[in-house]
């Protein structure tokens, strides 16, 4: 947040809502953005053993773009993804800023 304003990021978000609405048979919807710390997604493993990481997070920043970053799944399988995608979803639900939101 210290390198962009809460309303640039949802002009952001709205736009690339429209744009993947115009590249899909599917039309996509612009919900918010959630802030979260790499290390809070990164200490969602995988597996009971806690040593299988079940996401990783890059720094995909470009010059018009410093504060982008990626979350990638990097496990696979349907109950395994669905187990990990339902905890970065509780992880993250908690920070979201929906545009209507003050």
């Amino acid at each position: 947040m210290q390198y962009v304003s809460e309303t640039k990021l949802h002009v952001i978000g709205k736009t690339r809502a429209e744009r993947a609405t115009g590249q899909s048979s599917v039309p996509k919807t612009y919900v918010g953005y959630v802030c979260l710390q790499a290390g809070a997604i990164r200490t969602i493993m995988a597996d009971a053993t806690d040593s299988v990481r079940a996401f990783g997070v890059y720094d995909t920043a470009t010059e018009s773009d410093a504060f982008h970053a990626d979350i990638c799944q990097l496990v696979s399988g349907t109950q395994i993804g669905r187990s990990v995608r339902s905890r970065l979803f509780q992880l993250s639900k908690k920070t979201l800023r929906r545009p209507d939101t003050p």
